[in-house]
C-alpha cells in the first residue's frame, strides 16, 4: 500500500496539472489549448508511471526491503510486488481523465463512471474465495481500469459530437 499510495501521490500530481489547464481551456472554449494539454499531460504522465513500473518491476524487492527489516513481512510483499508494476499503468489513465472532467466540472459523468467502476470492482471481489489477497489487486486494477475507460469512452463520445463545450445558450 505504501508504493501505490506513493505513486498515486505523483501520478495524481499530474491530475492536478490537467484540471488547472484544462478548465482554464475549458472556460475559455479553446478546444486547440484542451488537446495540448491532454496530449502533454499523457505524454509525461504515461511516461512517469512506466517509469515508476519499470523501477519496481527491477527494485521492487530493494525498495521493500527499505522499508521493513522482518523477513516474513518482506517475503509476503515480494508476492504482490507484480502489482506494483501493474497499477501505474493501469491507473495513470484515470487520473488524467479525473482532472480532465474536473477542470471541465463534469461531475455527473464522474459519478456515473465512478458507479461502472464501483460495480466492476464488487463483482471483482467475488474471486476472494479463489484468489485471496491477489483478489484484492485484481479488484483495485479492475477498479482503476474501468474508471479511465469509462471516461474515455464519455471523453471520446464529446469529442466526435462536439458537445465538450456547452452550447453558448447554456453559458448564463
Amino acid at each position: 500500500m505504501t508504493l501505490l499510495t506513493f505513486t498515486a501521490y505523483a501520478l495524481d500530481g499530474f491530475a492536478y496539472a490537467v484540471e488547472a489547464h484544462s478548465g482554464q481551456a475549458y472556460g475559455a472554449r479553446e478546444s486547440g489549448q484542451l488537446r495540448e494539454v491532454w496530449r502533454a499531460a499523457c505524454r509525461q504522465a504515461g511516461l512517469v508511471a512506466l517509469i515508476f513500473a519499470l523501477v519496481y518491476a527491477c527494485f521492487g524487492g530493494h525498495i521493500v526491503a527499505l522499508l521493513t527489516s522482518l523477513p516474513a513481512l518482506r517475503e509476503l510483499a515480494d508476492r504482490y510486488i507484480l502489482w506494483q508494476v501493474v497499477l501505474p499503468v493501469v491507473g495513470v489513465w484515470c487520473y488524467l481523465l479525473d482532472g480532465m472532467f474536473i477542470g471541465a466540472t463534469r461531475g455527473a459523468e464522474m459519478r456515473n463512471s465512478m458507479a461502472v467502476a464501483a460495480a466492476g470492482f464488487g463483482l471483482t471481489l467475488l474471486t476472494l474465495p479463489y484468489l485471496g489477497n491477489h483478489g484484492l489487486w485484481l479488484a483495485l486494477a479492475v477498479f482503476l481500469s474501468l474508471r479511465g475507460l469509462s471516461l474515455a469512452v464519455i471523453w471520446r463520445r464529446h469529442w466526435r459530437n462536439n458537445t465538450w463545450f456547452p452550447a453558448r445558450s447554456d453559458i448564463s
